[in-house]
Formats: structure tokens, sequence, C-alpha cells
């Protein structure tokens, strides 16, 4: 700021020179308000950029064997959600980086030989999650009794019928199936403590059931398949809260036999 305050001083001297004593004062308001806005002015451009303004946040993700949590070789597919496209899509042996849209959603897959797929979904319009995204992805290696929770598998209220959106899942795990022809699967439906006994039964039943008939659609053999519903008996959280309900609530994949 010193080389401006010195030119405004040396264009103060030279104009009042040319002015009658009467004209003066009015030449020294006028140039020490022209001085204070020219100052104003060169101030706020340094100003760092307004609030409302989001960085595109930047993601790093690693893929790492569940138990030994060693990086591991694994495929991994980026998914826009909002545009419906996949962003990425290739093997991974170290760290992906990769930059995102601020405000966007995002479903990253991934999948390694002799191991579970694992996934992770988040709306970055609703999720503070900052300029840096760090997400270690595990896989769990494939044995008898290793469980995979379905995260993207929903149901319409009190009913069988899957929503349309838990389609992709499904389809990773017929890609998984397909894959280990060896395996033997269960697919086991829970719900909240909501209703009676039996009413929760019944529907987890049929929903288990409802994901094994798609599979077998497919192209799955039966015999890798088995349906099984637990109703409320076996809750991840007390029923306390509407978000613990909506956490019990919910599918998973168990492989109970390898041939």
């Amino acid at each position: 700021m010193k080389p401006m305050s010195q030119l405004l001083a040396r264009v103060a001297v030279c104009y009042l020179i040319t002015l009658s004593v009467s004209q003066i004062a009015v030449a020294k308001i006028s140039l020490k308000t022209f001085s204070e806005i020219t100052t104003a002015s060169i101030n706020n451009s340094e100003e760092a950029p307004p609030e409302n303004i989001k960085q595109n946040p930047k993601l790093t993700l690693i893929v790492v064997d569940s138990e030994t949590k060693k990086n591991i070789t694994a495929k991994v597919k980026v998914l826009d959600m909002l545009n419906k496209k996949v962003l990425l899509a290739k093997e991974l042996s170290d760290t992906l980086k990769l930059n995102l849209a601020a405000g966007g959603d995002y479903r990253i897959v991934s999948k390694a030989d002799s191991h579970l797929f694992n996934e992770v979904e988040f709306n970055l319009a609703k999720e503070n999650l900052g300029p840096d995204i760090k997400i270690t992805l595990e896989l769990s290696p494939i044995k008898v009794g290793m469980k995979l929770q379905l995260k993207e598998v929903f149901f319409e209220t009190n009913s069988a019928k899957m929503l349309e959106e838990s389609l992709a899942e499904i389809q990773e795990v017929y890609e998984l199936l397909w894959e280990h022809p060896n395996l033997v699967v269960q697919i086991a439906a829970h719900t909240d403590n909501s209703g009676t006994h039996d009413d929760n039964m019944e529907l987890s039943g049929r929903r288990a059931q409802a994901i094994v008939e798609v599979l077998k659609d497919k192209g799955v053999p039966e015999k890798m398949l088995a349906a099984k519903g637990y109703g409320e008996m076996k809750p991840l959280l007390p029923n306390t809260t509407e978000e613990n309900k909506q956490k019990n609530r919910r599918v998973e994949f168990i492989v109970i036999d390898i041939l």
C-alpha cells in the first residue's frame, strides 16, 4: 500500500499548486475522499471469497482387507447419482484421488478377488464432509459366517415390494455369486419392533424371499440361495428412536457354506 500512498500524495501536491487559496479547502476534502475510496477498494480486492462459494471437495480413497488392514488390489466404481452416470471405473492397487462436485451425490462400489464387495454413498448437499474426504473401504475375505449388510436395498412400507433404487445393489450381489459359484448364501431380512412378532416374522420372510426370487430370475441357481426372516429378534440397536428403528430394518447377505 506504500507506493499507492506516495502516488496519491504527488497527485495532491500538483493539483493544489494550480488552485487558488479559496479552492484548496474543497480540493483537500475531495482528494481525501478519493484516497479513502481507492484504499478501501484495494483492501476489498484482497479479501477471501464469500463463504457461500463452496469449493469442490477432493476424495482420497483406499481399499483394504478387513482383517489385515493392508491395501489390496480391487476394482473401484464411482457413480454420480444425480446425473446417473459412472464417473470412474478402474482397478486400484494404491490410493485413488478424485475431484468431486460440491453438492454432488455419490456412490462408490469396490470388489476384489475372494472378497465380499463393499460400498459407501454420500450426499454432499446434505452432509458436511469438508474439503478433503478420506474414505477407507474394507473388504471382507469370503469365508463361512462372513456377513454383508445390503445398505441400498429398500422396500415399500409394510410390503415386500422392493423399490427400484434397490436394483443396483442386487446386481452387485448377482455378480458376486456369478463369480463365486461355489458359495451358498442366506439372504436375511430384519424389521424393527413395530407391529406384532408374527407380522414381523412374516414380513421379513417375504422380503428375504423377494430378493432370492430376483436373483433366481437373473440366473443364480436355487441351490446357492436361502431366504430367512428374523423379524425384530436381532436388532442392531435398541428400538428406542426412529433413527435406531431405521437401522434395524435391514437386509444382510451371509455366507453359510462353500462347496
